[in-house]
Formats: structure tokens, sequence, C-alpha cells
């Protein structure tokens, strides 16, 4: 397995083998997941553009009008009702905002 070149490349493998990644779909795994993954990143000095996924929390709060400085795995399990659920939801989203992004 190869490092992934940025952030949306590594998201998309997550989407197609969740259980490679993280045993099972969960929006808490992912979240974990990746919050080791940008740590690990910066500690190492590899730079890897983590803009993308930080802007996307950003747009997520502004389109749920969440007010607080919540995570995006806070907003989306509040608004499924699953955790299996949320995560199909953050690559829905995710999706939404890359083209928007790319815009």
């Amino acid at each position: 397995m190869n490092m992934p070149e940025n952030v949306t490349e590594l998201l998309q493998s997550i989407k197609n083998k969740p259980g490679a990644y993280l045993g099972e779909k969960s929006i808490l795994r992912l979240k974990h997941f990746m919050d080791g993954y940008c740590l690990a990143t910066e500690y190492a000095g590899i730079d890897f553009d983590l803009d993308t996924y930080y802007a996307f929390a950003e747009w997520l709060r502004t389109k749920y009008q969440v007010m607080s400085v919540v995570s995006y795995d806070t907003i989306l399990t509040d608004r499924f009702s699953d955790d299996a659920a949320a995560f199909d939801a953050f690559f829905d989203e995710f999706e939404l905002f890359l083209h928007e992004w790319e815009q």
C-alpha cells in the first residue's frame, strides 16, 4: 500500500475499503483514524496538504448552521440514525463539498 498523495485520495481509499482501514464503517473510527494520520504526518514532517480536510469541516458547520466549533463526526452523528449511516453521509457530503471547493 502506497502513501496517498493527498487527503482526498486517502479518503477515497477508506471509502472503498473501510474494513481495511477502520475495521467497519464508523464515523467515529474515521475521525480517530484521520486525527492520528494528520498528527503522524505532521510529526514525520511529511507535507500532506490537509487544507481540503479542514475546509470540509468548516463547510459542514456552515451547511448545518452549527455555531459551535464541533467536528464533523459530532455534526453527522447528531443527524443520522447510527454510526454507519453517519459514515456514509460523510462521503456524500464530502463529494458535494469537493464539487463546490473545486469551482
